[in-house]
């Protein structure tokens, strides 16, 4: 099980770390086409500080995860990254739920769209940290 752990959690950090990239090639996009409205005001200053923040999170994940898989180092970054796309991942699927049965609304959504495929990097990369982990 440990061969299939770290093939699973490559390709979940691998998806992770080019999510990351592409996130950053999209950001700097939108502050060079008008970088004026990026620092307007505080709500657009605010969530471009949570965009960083996500993109730190998706780029490190992905290449620590990327090196444990193929050397077994940062063992520690791995572990916390993955307890927290974990619970991240478990939030987006309750507060979606509640969302769904508060409208009434079972149809796909974009609330639905961002759980399943941004979970399936999230579900790869901690079932294969869970696979492959070891007792420390």
């Amino acid at each position: 099980m440990k061969t299939v752990g770290k093939i699973l959690l490559f390709i979940g950090a691998l998806f992770f770390f080019i999510g990351g990239i592409l996130s950053i090639v999209g950001l700097v996009g939108g502050a060079i086409s008008d970088p004026g409205l990026l620092f307007s005001d505080w709500a657009h200053i605010s969530a471009f500080i949570i965009a960083l923040l996500w993109i730190l999170l998706d780029v490190f994940a992905g290449l620590y995860g990327m090196i444990y898989a193929v050397s077994g180092k940062h063992w520690t970054f791995v572990t916390v990254f993955s307890w927290i796309i974990l619970i991240w991942f478990i939030l987006s699927v309750i507060l979606t739920l509640v969302s769904s049965i508060k409208n009434n609304s079972w149809v796909w959504s974009n609330s639905w769209d961002s759980v399943v495929y941004g979970g399936i990097s999230g579900v790869l990369y901690c079932l294969g940290y869970f696979l492959d982990r070891k007792k420390h």
